[in-house]
């Protein structure tokens, strides 16, 4: 028997299916979400409001053939929490953008549904709304986040004599690309099994409290990729990053993937991108958290390098462009792209 579709579902259905699922995600007392024109919330008193919005295409973002229902929903959640945490913000609710197919079979709505639940539950975010409508052609999510916070972290405030820091893996949310782009590669399962997860479920860092109380902190997510983050940092900044190349070293797990892949490590750790982590500019002597890394420091200049016993290499900005001049490659997908399959 063939499955229902959407057109059986209706509109109504669709909707109904969200708020099951989204029901019991953490709504404070006083506010109220789907059912009524219109959410109503409110931000913690004397704090700042941040904004910010992703939207995943199909056959851009991911593609239904390696990307599960419930992957997609938890990385339209975690790419925007990624983004309110690296303004030294905090998540405060959602709002959903959902273009389907009216062929799409109503089991991928309610698996999407459920799998939103379950992000909204993990990340502490009620999805308070949204709006849902007929796509002609792909999947269409878009997700935006508000979150507040005291004291905004901007890109611009890099100093020379800072410390160049991060947290997290570099590479293995490219490495998880790779292999599900390869199924055929052999190689360890394990490994297989850590990549993919990287690349179908990133767990966006998290700015410890003490970092907030600096007296200066310049701040991005590893959105794409190492280098990008470098020279964006750099350019917003007006100073130079010189970053040292053994400091991406050790990471040998992610060394037998790339060997087993033919792909220069760096390759993944400075260009691969979506494994949003964090990378900061902080006053020298800063204490670094558990799971951070010294990467390099903030000197007079321009621009972003690469130091090693060979000299300094400049670092060009290797992020995703949505319109390149030559014909674009997805940019997640499950099998052909930098980004979530």
């Amino acid at each position: 028997m063939k499955e229902p579709t959407l057109a059986s579902m209706k509109e109504a259905g669709i909707i109904d299916a969200l708020a099951r699922h989204l029901d019991g995600t953490g709504m404070p007392q006083g506010w109220t979400g789907i059912g009524d024109d219109a959410a109503v919330t409110a931000v913690p008193a004397g704090e700042r409001t941040l904004t910010t919005v992703d939207v995943l295409v199909e056959d851009v973002h991911f593609r239904r053939a390696s990307s599960s229902a419930a992957d997609i929903a938890w990385k339209a959640m975690a790419v925007n929490v990624s983004d309110i945490r690296a303004m030294g913000g905090k998540p405060l609710w959602a709002v959903l953008g959902l273009s389907l197919p009216s062929d799409l079979e109503a089991g991928w709505c309610e698996a999407f549904a459920a799998g939103l639940g379950t992000a909204s539950r993990h990340f502490g975010l009620p999805v308070v709304g949204g709006d849902t409508t007929r796509s002609p052609g792909p999947i269409v999510v878009s997700l935006t986040l508000v979150g507040s916070t005291s004291r905004p972290m901007l890109r611009s405030t890099a100093r020379p004599g800072d410390r160049i820091v991060a947290s997290g893996a570099f590479g293995w949310a490219a490495a998880g690309l790779w292999c599900l782009e390869h199924p055929e590669s052999r190689i360890p399962e394990a490994l297989r099994r850590r990549a993919e997860s990287a690349q179908r479920r990133p767990e966006p860092a998290t700015l410890p409290p003490f970092m907030v109380d600096l007296p200066h902190l310049a701040l991005m997510d590893d959105s794409d990729g190492l280098s990008a983050s470098l020279v964006t940092l750099a350019e917003a900044s007006g100073v130079a990053l010189v970053a040292r190349d053994e400091a991406l070293d050790g990471d040998r797990d992610l060394e037998t993937l790339a060997a087993h892949a033919g792909v220069p490590v760096r390759t993944w750790q400075l260009g691969g991108g979506e494994d949003y982590g964090l990378v900061a500019c902080v006053p020298p002597g800063s204490s670094l958290p558990p799971g951070w890394r010294d990467l390099g420091q903030v000197e007079a200049g321009r621009g972003a390098w690469l130091a090693s016993a060979e000299g300094r290499r400049r670092l060009r900005f290797r992020g995703w462009d949505h319109f390149p001049t030559d014909h674009p490659r997805p940019r997640h997908s499950g099998d052909r792209d930098r980004s979530a399959p």
